[in-house]
């Protein structure tokens, strides 16, 4: 066998060794070669959420662009007039432009256009959030509409949660190290992983509301539940 022919071959092994060797950096533990101290810790929030968004669809299909646009927008002023007895803040309600898709229609030369707007509402009084919804049907305006609940101070929220895992970690660290005669130290490393249940896709209702018809159901908004996990190495210091 000649030495070109053997070049496939030592560059096979070649890739084998480096994979090799970055499966185990990348698998292999960190830790200090001083004695130290590694600590779990986990926290947990539990809360009702405080705002409710609704996202609201508008659309209109005709073979005349001017006439989807004219019943898209007549629907819209209809939509906004019918919420003015809520007195929703005008930083509450976030209009989106008009999007127009051009449409053929399969098996013919013709088409088609569809207009559309979409219409976000924030409640930030969940106990409006029914009649409000219940309003938006009556109107028989709006084509889709999806709700999806909040909490106005959810990322304070998650801070508050994730500095208390931290705190529960540094507790049990001192607890078990005195145990041992020794104090904690510095921090080495520390870790953390946090969960939102449910998460924000699952927070989320498409409520089935065609025109000229009335809800079936109203979604209820569940109670949101944050976590976090940390792993903390500590130094130890006699």
């Amino acid at each position: 066998m000649n030495n070109y022919a053997l070049l496939p071959l030592i560059y096979k092994a070649f890739l084998t060794i480096i994979c090799l060797f970055l499966s185990t950096t990348l698998n292999a533990e960190t830790r200090p070669e001083q004695p130290h101290l590694l600590v779990k810790a986990s926290s947990e929030f539990k809360f009702a959420p405080d705002t409710a968004i609704l996202t609201l669809t508008l659309d209109n299909t005709s073979p005349h662009l001017k006439k989807a646009r004219d019943n898209v927008e007549k629907r819209s002023r209809k939509l906004l007039r019918s919420l003015l007895r809520f007195n929703l803040p005008q930083q509450d309600i976030e209009m989106g432009q008009l999007y127009i898709q051009p449409i053929q229609i399969q098996g013919s030369q013709r088409s088609q256009t569809r207009v559309s707007q979409t219409i976000t509402l924030y409640v930030r009084s969940i106990n409006r959030y029914p009649d409000i919804l219940d309003r938006i049907n009556s109107s028989q305006t709006v084509s889709d509409i999806i709700v999806k609940f909040e909490h106005s101070n959810e990322e304070v929220l998650k801070e508050q949660v994730l500095d208390e895992a931290i705190n529960k970690a540094r507790e049990k660290a001192e607890r078990m190290a005195s145990r041992l005669g020794q104090k904690t130290g510095r921090v080495f490393s520390i870790e953390e992983s946090s969960q939102r249940y449910p998460d924000h896709a699952r927070s989320e209702f498409r409520v089935t509301a065609p025109r000229n018809s009335s809800l079936t159901s109203t979604p209820e908004p569940d109670q949101i539940r944050l976590t976090s996990d940390v792993r903390v190495i500590f130094f130890l210091v006699p």
